[in-house]
């Protein structure tokens, strides 16, 4: 084992007796060398120094300064604290598409993890990232896409999404260089709570040998007005007493960026007499959509 402290020119300085500092050459000045004898149960001591790196590979890796103290009492105490000199420097950028998203759209976010330090290695890179308020975004699980120098890694990494699907954690299990980059892209949907709000989303990397690093990326979701158009026609312009008439209403959204909620559709016909029946309700695509409606016959 090496002292990464120097050997001389120890200076104590008495705060408390308000003293100019007295310089010693033993490691424990509180011994013989002290004029105020052997510590007392009132006697604080507080021990500052500066550390001297004599191995330039010790950069980037833990160091456990364990701290001891004892007496002719056989009291002895430890504590220790581990410092990483000149750890890993990672930096972290995030973006979204667009600044301004309309309800429905669908917003992509790209993250790019860097480690701008030469000569250290950023062990067991870390990339969390959180929208600020639940139920705001709703993140894509399956449109996450992770590369490590522009090679597609998504099938090595481990994505863990929380309840809210509003955050995640990707453990990439790679270190990082300082000519290394990570970047991840996944998609997300603004929620109806998230209409006219600022919306700001964190992104946090780090590594087991790094400091954490964070950055944030705000965007607004905005509502634009919906205007509705409706046509009906009929399979035919005449029909026979008794005969069955087919008719169909087609109701549409025609404004850009805006979406129209809970919509009621209403048909009624002028004349006594008649009956409406086997109403169907079809989506866009064609696809029946029962499940999602109500149907109610009125007077």
């Amino acid at each position: 084992k090496k002292h990464l402290v120097r050997d001389e020119k120890h200076d104590r300085y008495d705060l408390y007796g308000k003293k100019n500092p007295e310089t010693f050459t033993s490691w424990n000045p509180e011994g013989k060398e002290y004029p105020g004898g052997p510590v007392t149960a009132e006697t604080q001591m507080v021990i500052e120094y500066q550390m001297v790196l004599p191995d330039k590979d010790l950069a980037g890796k833990e160091i456990d300064n364990i701290a001891t103290a004892v007496s002719d009492e056989a009291l002895k105490v430890t504590d220790d604290e581990k410092v990483t000199p000149n750890p890993p420097n990672p930096q972290i950028e995030k973006h979204a598409d667009k600044k301004v998203y309309y309800y429905g759209e669908i917003a992509s976010y790209t993250i790019r993890v860097t480690q701008e330090r030469d000569a250290v290695t950023a062990k067991d890179v870390i990339i969390e990232d959180k929208f600020a308020t639940e139920d705001d975004f709703l993140i894509d699980k399956d449109s996450f896409k992770v590369t490590f120098n522009g090679d597609d890694i998504t099938k090595d990494v481990a994505i863990t999404m929380n309840e809210k699907f509003d955050g995640f954690s990707i453990k990439t299990g790679k270190d990082m260089e300082d000519t290394d980059v990570i970047l991840v892209t996944y998609k997300a949907t603004p929620q109806v709570s998230s209409i006219g709000k600022d919306i700001t989303n964190t992104a946090l990397t780090y590594g087991s040998n790094t400091p954490k690093v964070h950055t944030t990326e705000d965007v607004k979701v905005e509502d634009e007005k919906p205007k509705l158009e409706i046509t009906k026609t009929s399979d035919k312009a005449e029909y026979e007493v008794g005969e069955t008439g087919k008719y169909m209403v087609v109701v549409t959204q025609v404004t850009d960026n805006a979406t129209a909620r809970n919509v009621v559709i209403e048909d009624a016909f002028r004349i006594t007499g008649t009956k409406i029946s086997n109403i169907a309700l079809f989506d866009p695509d064609g696809k029946d959509i029962p499940k999602d409606v109500t149907i109610s016959e009125t007077e």
